[in-house]
């Protein structure tokens, strides 16, 4: 069984089941813990003669989600991982990026989301974390052939599917993890993208094109949240 890991898109739930197969229970540090227990996979005859899969998820929500786990929240980065977001990318960004015109942020630490996605503009994708690195870099849809390639809005029903085409249905279940409020509800979706001008998520989606035509997805509803230009 091969999984090409998709930060952000249902890994989380993935970690967990790979290290209920493997008989361990952590708990904490599950992603960790899945490099000790799992390697990273180059043998091309292991690659061909095993169960392949994937799970992608809507470009621009994954973004956004990516954008609330790692670097909206300081606090919540300094207990979940020692301010690591803050100190690689959030300090960075909000030194280049911000407006010191802009006297409701004198006191914010942490970038806002029009920052971000100023950020990711004007940064080549070599350089992105995996959290928001496009996915076909990530996973090389065109070299390796996937049985199975899920979607985060179909979750549980393509988790299914996956066990039962990988024989592991008597072995697991769908156990749902890291549920933790920085998905997107459609308020919440629009909430951050009504921030964003037309032409910003116009130049967004080039940045992640061969995402949404890869894996069948519609960047149209975002121009309508978003703000037309003037």
């Amino acid at each position: 069984l091969i999984w090409c890991k998709v930060p952000k898109a249902g890994s989380s739930t993935w970690t967990y089941n790979f290290l209920k197969l493997a008989g361990v229970d952590p708990k904490a540090h599950i992603h960790k813990a899945l490099r000790d227990h799992f390697p990273r996979q180059d043998n091309n005859k292991i690659m061909q003669d095993t169960f392949r899969f994937m799970v992608v998820r809507h470009p621009f929500e994954r973004i956004l989600s990516a954008y609330r786990d790692k670097l909206e929240d300081l606090a919540r980065d300094m207990e979940a991982r020692d301010g690591f977001y803050y100190t690689m990318y959030g300090k960075a960004i909000v030194a280049e990026y911000r407006d010191r015109q802009d006297k409701n942020l004198t006191s914010v630490l942490e970038p806002t989301w029009k920052e971000f996605v100023t950020y990711l503009l004007n940064t080549p994708v070599t350089k992105f974390d995996e959290h928001w690195m496009p996915i076909w870099m990530l996973c090389s849809p065109c070299i390796v052939r996937y049985d199975v390639i899920a979607k985060m809005e179909t979750f549980s029903e393509d988790t299914q599917f996956t066990l039962s085409q990988a024989g592991l249905e008597g072995k697991l279940t769908v156990e749902w993890k890291h549920r933790t409020g920085t998905g997107g509800s459609s308020d919440t979706i629009a909430d951050y993208y009504s921030q964003l001008t037309q032409s910003e998520v116009a130049a967004l989606f080039k940045k992640y094109q061969l995402d949404f035509e890869l894996y069948g997805y519609d960047p149209e509803p975002y121009f309508d949240i978003a703000i037309v230009d003037r």
